[in-house]
């Protein structure tokens, strides 16, 4: 067995796309999505991807994430000593590839200085969650490896773990998807009390990713500046009388047919207008060509159960790991 990095192995983006496609066959990434996994996040190297190869073949996958960036002050405690695994993976019958490849990379990462691992919980700039429920292998490795499920009250970026390691993805067929009435007629009655709802896109993301940092924190504004920089992609916004906002909700961040994050102003919950932002990013979605939409990454579950169209969930683990 050898292992190389992408930038040994010198692939070109298709061969790149093609083979994140075959290693994770649950998964399915397109060009967008890969351009957010390498190019978009300011963190990527090309070294930082390694491969187990037999016989000239690829046969397991490990992507760290490693945290390269500015960030606030506030965060850096919480990221000292830590490293990502952004994508993990092999294909069948390949555990022992993986195995080794993984001894691989924690002796790399101990040798750097680092002290834990994170599987992959790796925001915004992620392929999943964690490791799908079903890459039985995967996970029989990290168990044997010692890796265990996330378990923090609060994670490594700042947000609230929802559900901790475990967490699901909503899996939305617009074929079926519509707006109820109900949610016409909440919208009807917050534009009587001076609401709008308005579609921002391109720079002017920056003035709501802003609003976002101070109420959300520095991964959601991330994560929401990222939607300014694809042509598809937006934030609709809820302002209230006078031109202050009063939520937000991102679509088609990391790729196009991903929804979120969302979030209104502590003031204004209860009033229906983060359903109202629900359905507009949605349906922007909608009108973008996409088939199945994915509400990704979380843990309120009655909150997304009724949208018409729910056609599946995808469960997540999230694994962590002391090296020292």
């Amino acid at each position: 067995m050898d292992i190389t990095t992408l930038r040994e192995l010198r692939l070109s983006q298709r061969e790149l796309l093609r083979l994140f496609n075959k290693v994770f066959r649950y998964d399915y990434v397109d060009l967008p999505l890969l351009e957010t996994l390498t190019v978009l996040d300011p963190n990527y190297r090309d070294d930082d991807l390694y491969l187990a190869l037999e016989n000239g073949e690829v046969r397991s996958i490990v992507f760290l994430g490693l945290m390269r960036m500015r960030i606030p002050k506030d965060l850096e405690e919480r990221f000292k000593g830590l490293a990502w695994l952004k994508a993990v993976g092999c294909v069948n019958n390949s555990a022992p590839h993986l195995d080794k490849l993984l001894e691989y990379v924690e002796d790399r990462l101990r040798c750097l200085g680092f002290t834990k691992v994170l599987v992959y919980g790796y925001s915004p700039w992620y392929l999943a969650p964690g490791p799908d429920v079903r890459y039985e292998e995967v996970i029989r490795v990290l168990r044997k490896r010692s890796y265990s499920l996330f378990t923090a009250p609060v994670d490594y970026l700042g947000e609230e773990a929802e559900g901790g390691g475990r967490t699901v993805d909503y899996l939305v067929d617009m074929e079926h998807f519509y707006v109820p009435n109900n949610v016409i007629e909440k919208r009807r009655m917050l534009e009587e009390q001076g609401y709008k709802f308005e579609d921002v896109h391109g720079p002017a993301v920056e003035e709501v990713a802003n609003w976002v940092e101070k109420h959300f924190g520095f991964v959601w504004a991330t994560e929401t500046r990222l939607s300014g920089k694809r042509p598809w992609a937006g934030v609709v916004v809820a302002r209230k009388l006078g031109g202050g906002i009063a939520g937000f909700a991102v679509y088609g961040a990391t790729t196009v047919y991903r929804f979120g994050p969302i979030g209104t102003e502590a003031a204004e919950r209860g009033k229906g207008v983060g359903t109202v932002l629900l359905y507009e990013a949605l349906m922007r979605i909608r009108l973008s060509g996409v088939r199945i939409a994915v509400i990704p990454w979380t843990g309120h579950l009655f909150f997304y159960a009724g949208v018409p169209g729910v056609c599946g969930i995808r469960k997540y683990f999230i694994f962590q790991k002391k090296l020292s």
